[in-house]
């Protein structure tokens, strides 16, 4: 018995396209007309996952970010990021900064869960997407905004810092706001020493469950030692790359 299989005949993909149509439908706004080509080209990528579209058509530059979800249209995004897509500062600043309520979470008598950890990784990233869009964009005050709104709804005494924080401290510093990205690191700085703290006074046999944390935390120390000798913090350079070449000795004595 013979099996009939799907298949595409050509590797040469083509969607013509009428940008007034698009517009008039609203589908495209009209701000942006000009920037639809007369037709989408691909060539089919073979090698890609079948299930993923994006794979298979090379999607990417066409998605552009909108808060938390992503809307397909027929012009490139602007701030473009290989595998994930633009963003639309805009409508993503709307919805994050102006809507976003988050549930409370920020609230002294609200306990974050599990699940709720979780999924703020998933708004930080978003946040951070938009920030540097609005940089790229040559909008620093609108993406301090950005920053700070993160951190009101997501302060650090309920959401840890972790390594991804450290791209806020850094998103302050190119927008600008020196003051505020310093302070950043501050409080991420502390909480690693917490951390070093604690593993330093484990036995030698407990301190090897924590090898991955361990380098975590001095890898931050670095970067965190990094950025404020490029901005010229020089106290506090000293400082964290004093305390830096101390943990290392005593990770690599251990």
């Amino acid at each position: 018995m013979s099996v009939c299989k799907a298949y595409v005949p050509t590797k040469q993909l083509k969607i013509s396209l009428d940008s007034v149509s698009l517009v008039q439908r609203g589908v495209v706004p009209a701000a942006e007309a000009n920037r639809i080509p007369d037709a989408l080209r691909w060539t089919l990528n073979t090698r890609g996952n079948p299930s993923a579209v994006k794979d298979v058509l090379d999607l990417d530059k066409y998605m552009h970010l909108e808060g938390m979800v992503y809307r397909l249209l027929p012009y490139e995004a602007y701030a473009v990021f290989k595998g994930i897509g633009g963003v639309n500062e805009d409508k993503s600043y709307e919805v994050l900064v102006n809507k976003a309520k988050w549930g409370n979470l920020e609230k002294d008598n609200v306990v974050v869960d599990r699940e709720s950890m979780r999924n703020s990784t998933f708004a930080k990233n978003d946040y951070m997407r938009l920030a540097e869009a609005c940089i790229q964009n040559k909008h620093n005050k609108r993406a301090v905004t950005v920053l700070d709104t993160y951190f009101k709804y997501f302060p650090l005494d309920k959401f840890p810092p972790d390594v991804y924080t450290l791209a806020f401290k850094d998103k302050y510093y190119e927008a600008g706001a020196t003051d505020k990205g310093m302070a950043l690191a501050k409080d991420i700085y502390r909480f690693y020493l917490q951390e070093l703290d604690y593993i330093n006074s484990l036995s030698p046999a407990a301190a090897k469950t924590q090898v991955r944390e361990h380098q975590t935390a001095l890898a931050v120390l670095q970067d965190i030692a990094t950025t404020a000798q490029e901005y010229k913090q020089t106290d506090f350079y000293k400082e964290v790359n004093s305390r830096f070449e101390e943990e290392v000795q005593k990770y690599y004595g251990k």
